[in-house]
């Protein structure tokens, strides 16, 4: 049989459709089941006639491999195009001791003590850029800013401080905030996969720092910021979507890409944003751009750009 032209949009309707059909004991959602599950009992499940058009659609689909895991777990999975920026390339790995010495300077009222070496068993995946990461807790950036509620409705006001008060300062006019006094709660908030995440590492760690392993950009790289968020939620739950508080808290120390124009500018999906601030944040998400300057704007969360990249981080386990 030939391969099917069917869209990734048209077979997510289809799966939607199949999902109805499926019977009642499996739930009204039956299309929500495992993907691998789904692909294997899809045959026994739907009770259609062999001549029908919907039959021979499914059978075609079926049959040409086009239901994939990502396929059927992520509706946005259409939203990529091939990255068109670079990274840097040998990209210098900064040492504990330059990221401590950073963040005493920059954030003076947290102890940067707990930044050490990693021990040298840790395991970075190849999606992480091989590299690491450390970034304040934000319940003690909540405290520095005497915002009560850091994860809610306090997160505005704690990025408006990093971004105002210190991102400002250490990139000496290089920096462009074109959110400037526009972070409210009816602006901003965290996605709320990325709240619960955050918070729940947050009070799993006594340091006032914390190591994160992850991907700025590169393994994204031309992704919609929302597939980027399905993917996190659906396909590779080993990772979490970082928000524009993560990555700024890491641009605060590591200067790597400023200054270079071919390198991927890069969406926070773990944000939602509403530039109208009528708390409506389903359409926009933070990003930061490097243009000769580093800039601070907002992005479609629907579009699929070479020239962006989402940043993702690696999940701990709660075991």
């Amino acid at each position: 049989m030939g391969k099917t032209q069917a869209t990734p949009g048209q077979i997510w309707e289809m799966i939607k459709a199949l999902g109805d059909r499926l019977p009642k004991e499996l739930g009204g959602d039956g299309y929500h089941q495992d993907p691998k599950w789904y692909n294997e009992r899809i045959a026994q499940l739907v009770r259609l006639p062999h001549d029908s058009t919907e039959a021979r659609q499914i059978e075609q689909i079926l049959s040409s491999g086009a239901l994939t895991f990502e396929s059927l777990s992520n509706k946005y999975a259409n939203e990529k195009v091939t990255p068109t920026r670079s990274y840097p390339n040998p990209w210098p790995v900064l040492t504990a001791q330059r990221w401590a010495e950073g963040f005493q300077k920059a954030i003076p009222e947290l102890d940067a003590s707990c930044i050490v070496e990693p021990e040298s068993g840790l395991v970075i995946p190849p999606w992480c850029d091989q590299r690491v990461y450390w970034r304040p807790r934000l319940d003690l950036v909540g405290k520095i800013v005497g915002a009560k509620d850091p994860y809610g409705k306090g997160y505005g006001p704690c990025l408006e401080w990093l971004i105002k008060d210190r991102l400002v300062k250490a990139y000496d006019g290089r920096f462009y905030n074109y959110r400037k006094d526009a972070l409210t709660e009816k602006h901003v908030r965290l996605w709320s996969p990325t709240r619960q995440y955050l918070e729940w590492v947050d009070s799993q760690t006594k340091g006032d720092y914390i190591l994160e392993l992850g991907s700025f950009g590169k393994e994204c790289g031309g992704w919609s910021p929302r597939c980027c968020r399905e993917d996190t939620m659906y396909v590779n739950r080993d990772r979490w979507a970082w928000p524009a508080i993560v990555g700024g808290s890491i641009l605060l120390i590591d200067h790597t890409r400023l200054g270079n124009n071919d390198l991927l500018h890069i969406d926070f999906p773990g944000d939602e944003y509403d530039p109208g601030g009528e708390s409506q944040f389903d359409e926009y998400c933070l990003l930061f751009c490097f243009d000769g300057g580093l800039e601070f704007n907002v992005a479609w969360v629907d579009d699929s750009d070479g020239k962006w990249g989402s940043a993702v981080g690696l999940r701990r386990s709660r075991n």
